[in-house]
C-alpha cells in the first residue's frame, strides 16, 4: 500500500503556485497589464482635469498684454535688461513718462490690479 500511494504522488502534477517561472512570469505580465489598464483612465483624467489647468493658469499669470500695450516706453526701456542687476534709470524714468501719460488718458486703472 505504502509503494502504491507513492506512485500516485510522484505522477500528480505540481500545484498551482509550484508551476515553472515562465508561467509565473506570464501571469505577472497579465496582472501587470491588468493594473496599466485600471489605471490609466485615472491618469488621462488627472492629466485633464488637474495638470492642463494648473500649467495654463501659472502661464496666463506670467504675461499681462495690458501692461505691455499700456506701458509702451517702459516696455521698450527694458527689453536690454538682462534680469539679474537692477534695470538702468532711463527703465524707471520711461516708467515715470508712461504713469503720466496713462493718468492723462486715464487708462492708468487697466494697469493696475484691482
Amino acid at each position: 500500500m505504502q509503494l502504491r500511494l507513492t506512485a500516485v504522488l510522484l505522477r500528480m502534477p505540481p500545484p498551482a503556485h509550484a508551476r515553472t517561472s515562465g508561467a509565473c512570469a506570464c501571469a505577472g505580465a497579465s496582472r501587470h497589464a491588468r493594473r496599466t489598464r485600471l489605471i490609466a483612465p485615472l491618469a488621462v483624467f488627472m492629466l485633464v482635469f488637474f495638470v492642463v489647468p494648473i500649467v495654463m493658469l501659472l502661464g496666463r499669470s506670467a504675461w499681462d498684454p495690458v501692461v505691455a500695450a499700456s506701458l509702451p516706453a517702459t516696455t521698450q526701456a527694458l527689453r536690454g535688461w538682462n534680469g539679474t542687476a537692477l534695470p538702468s534709470d532711463a527703465a524707471y524714468a520711461a516708467l515715470a513718462r508712461d504713469i503720466v501719460q496713462a493718468d492723462d488718458a486715464g487708462t492708468l486703472g487697466q494697469v493696475t490690479p484691482g
